[in-house]
């Protein structure tokens, strides 16, 4: 009676060890998604400033031109140059168009959702700064 017991026992272990095995297998089968590699939050604003700027006149005035006055400014800078000090020296560097954008006296957009800046400007704009 007594082994009868143990063998029941021992059956009634490997049934249930033969029900979790195929769980387990499902388990370790699922992976979890590949974490994306953390990108620079600098890196994240900035694409996000050029997607709002490239959106409306308002995103432009508001968020990006700020940014773009700060690229400006630096590399103003070695020349003795300041945007609102020297404006006459900041247009002859900084030509026509990119001036236009970034002085400080530049009024709102009568229009804020009028388009944005397209992306041969703003590459163009990057470009003038670049070569300061």
């Amino acid at each position: 009676m007594r082994l009868a017991a143990e063998f029941v026992a021992i059956l009634a272990g490997a049934v249930a060890m033969i029900a979790l095995i195929p769980r387990a297998a499902r388990r370790k089968r699922r992976r979890r998604p590949r974490e994306q590699p953390l990108r620079p939050a600098d890196l994240v604003r900035l694409e996000r400033l050029v997607v709002t700027g490239r959106s409306s006149a308002g995103d432009v005035h508001q968020r990006l031109r700020p940014v773009l006055q700060e690229v400006a400014a630096a590399r103003l800078r070695p020349h003795g140059v300041w945007l609102n000090r020297n404006p006459e020296q900041a247009r002859a560097l900084l030509g026509d168009e990119l001036w236009e954008l970034l002085r400080t006296d530049r009024p709102r957009p009568a229009d804020p959702r009028a388009p944005g800046l397209s992306l041969e400007q703003l590459g163009a704009a990057i470009t003038r700064l670049e070569h300061l």
